[in-house]
């Protein structure tokens, strides 16, 4: 074979190398968290067995020691009161504590493997934990980094083109028309529609409004949903200036909307470095969403796209 072909399989070789590496690296949590149950399962089985073993020998070491306790005990009780009292307590108490000794060393020979294996479960467990732990943190550093660049940039088009032409940006959505509709009451209202440009990709802090998304707080009065939104807007800062701090999933729990994941760490926080007030993100007007049943046809829907600071489990 000659050298061209040992440098191919030594590349081919280190690039498996490589991957398989990687892919352990990615997977080690897991790895590790299957280790320690596996590791603690065995300690369980093999106490089990040392136990059963030590039982069922009749004349096992153990045994043997606590017999020689016992014949100490019983030394200490038989001697007459006439013997020097503390030269024969110093004798029983070296007596005891070399079979005191000798006895944690016959536990420690049979029991030896089970707490290797406890102490090992326990050991890789917290090394999954701590692995996942770094991820974590490393994760929500990089997605606040990223989220404030974000914010920074929609402030910069908001110096160019203005509030009300970014919102219409940021939603994908135009200035459509009015709509005018007569309540029960006989009353005429006229709602602002904006009309939706493109698709976009949701965003953890946007949410919709609507018939569908909050059918316990909707109404079908234009006035009374805005009023809604207002008051919960102003409830929610009004739990921040006093508590300091108020969940994603909080606001969504006073409008009605179902919870998120995301909602359970990311927030407001006062003093955090954000806009330090909490602010919904809706206009006053309505955008048409299609739903999903085509016999409902088009729903009128508030946008709402939140102010949060991020992430701040960490930092309350």
């Amino acid at each position: 074979m000659n050298t061209s072909a040992l440098t191919t399989i030594g590349g081919t070789l280190a690039k498996a190398a490589f991957k398989a590496g990687t892919k352990i690296r990615k997977f080690s949590p897991e790895l590790l968290l299957v280790g320690g149950i596996i590791a603690g399962g065995a300690a369980i089985v093999t106490a089990c067995m040392s136990t059963k073993k030590v039982v069922e020998d009749e004349n096992n070491d153990i045994s043997a020691s606590y017999d020689e306790l016992d014949a100490i005990k019983k030394e200490k009780e038989e001697n007459p009161e006439k013997l020097d009292i503390q030269e024969l307590s110093r004798k029983i108490g070296k007596k005891r504590f070399k079979a005191w000794l000798k006895l944690a060393g016959k536990y420690a020979k049979i029991y030896g493997i089970p707490i290797f294996l406890a102490i090992l479960s326990v050991c890789l467990v917290l090394a999954s934990h701590g692995v996942l732990k770094k991820r974590y943190i490393s994760t929500t550093l990089a997605y606040k980094a990223l989220d404030e660049a974000f914010k920074d940039y929609r402030e910069r088009v908001k110096d160019a083109v203005g509030p009300d032409k970014e919102l219409h940006y940021f939603n994908g959505t135009h200035e459509g028309g009015e709509d005018t509709y007569i309540d029960e009451n006989g009353e005429t209202h006229t709602d602002k529609i904006a009309v939706k440009d493109r698709a976009k990709k949701p965003s953890p802090y946007e949410f919709d409004f609507n018939a569908k998304t909050a059918p316990g707080n909707w109404e079908a009065n234009s006035d009374y949903n805005f009023m809604f939104l207002r008051s919960v807007e102003n409830y929610l800062n009004d739990l921040l200036n006093a508590r300091g701090h108020v969940f994603m999933n909080e606001a969504l729990d006073a409008l009605g909307i179902k919870r998120t994941p995301a909602g359970a760490v990311t927030g407001w926080l006062k003093g955090a470095g954000g806009d330090d007030y909490v602010d919904l993100g809706f206009s006053e007007y309505y955008t048409d969403e299609y739903s999903d049943a085509q016999d409902e046809g088009y729903l009128k829907n508030i946008h709402l796209n939140f102010n949060v600071d991020g992430p701040i489990w960490e930092n309350i």
